[in-house]
């Protein structure tokens, strides 16, 4: 099997056992750069989440962000992941894991296959809600049943997305450092706001960091 289909069998099958589609993934010793894609693609729906987060829509074209969502994450994407990395492997050495640096490494854009889903569904919602996504002003989603309703329904979908992200980045960790799946939870829970107050209070950056 090359090293492409092993990453689309990793998509597919992170999602229901993400500890078996890892280890898969270290026994077969899978170059980075079959990974690299899903970094990009996560680095992309990221940078969507932080212009959300922002409303940026209020203050520029809707084909601009677009386009700084492309430029952009194509650059965020490997800077965090290699974030996520340090963290996750320090962090798992302080909770006695074994996993080597690119075990985690391999792991942490194994477990960004998530961010493919939510790039859809970003995409989705700029078709039906356009620059509304991203703004803070939503009239024609205040004023329409059927757009408020489907406003609601990705809200849940994302929602969903985020609680299933956090069980396979859990699942990812624990299997590279092997260990209990309740220590890659407690992972998870400490590094993420580990994050946020990072770049909070060193960079004076507020970021969604799912």
């Amino acid at each position: 099997m090359t090293g492409w289909q092993e990453t689309l069998k990793l998509m597919g099958a992170v999602w229901l056992s993400p500890r078996r589609a890892v280890r898969r993934v270290l026994d077969a010793g899978l170059p980075w750069p079959y990974l690299l894609p899903l970094v990009l693609v996560y680095g992309i729906s990221f940078t969507m989440d932080q212009i959300s987060f922002r409303n940026l829509a209020d203050f520029f074209l809707l084909r601009d962000l677009l386009l700084f969502s492309l430029l952009i994450g194509i650059g965020v994407g490997p800077l965090f992941w290699m974030i996520y990395s340090a963290l996750f492997y320090g962090l798992g050495r302080l909770f006695r894991g074994t996993g080597r640096w690119q075990e985690v490494q391999l792991a942490v854009a194994a477990a960004m296959v998530p961010g493919v889903a939510k790039l859809i569904l970003w995409l989705m919602q700029l078709a039906v809600f356009r620059e509304e996504a991203w703004s803070e002003l939503t009239p024609r989603i205040d004023y329409s049943f059927f757009l408020l309703l489907a406003y609601f329904f990705f809200l849940l979908l994302d929602a969903v997305l985020i609680v299933w992200t956090i069980v396979v980045v859990a699942g990812a960790l624990s299997e590279a450092h092997e260990f209990s799946l309740w220590k890659g939870f407690l992972l998870v829970l400490i590094g993420i706001p580990l994050i946020w107050v990072l770049f909070k209070y060193g960079l004076n950056i507020v970021l969604m960091p799912i």
